[in-house]
């Protein structure tokens, strides 16, 4: 998957599906750009750099995320943070998986 695409879906899913209008204002690309952009059109570094940011900015998600991960590890059996795994390894593959289709 190309790093436009990439960045474009991942910030398509953290605001679930949002408005050209939206966009538009939290970007500051003109609209009918960010029209042309989720279209197909090849992104500036700095239209890319703006998205970037966006999807990024806040990496508290991560950081929960490791912590959490970690605190299962520390209190849970070896069984339920294998089953935890597991389930990381499937999602995972589902994303190659995907990949392979598109």
């Amino acid at each position: 998957m190309d790093l436009q695409k990439e960045i474009l879906e991942r910030f398509m899913g953290k605001h679930k599906k949002p408005t050209l209008k939206f966009i538009s204002q939290k970007t500051g690309i003109q609209m009918t750009r960010v029209f042309r952009i989720l279209n197909g059109a090849t992104m500036s570094v700095p239209e890319y750099e703006i998205f970037y940011q966006l999807v990024y900015q806040n990496h508290a998600y991560v950081d929960d995320f490791i912590e959490l991960a970690s605190l299962c590890q520390r209190s849970l059996k070896a069984s339920a943070v294998a089953e935890i795994a597991d389930l990381m390894k499937k999602k995972l593959w589902l994303v190659e998986l995907n990949k392979v289709e598109n």
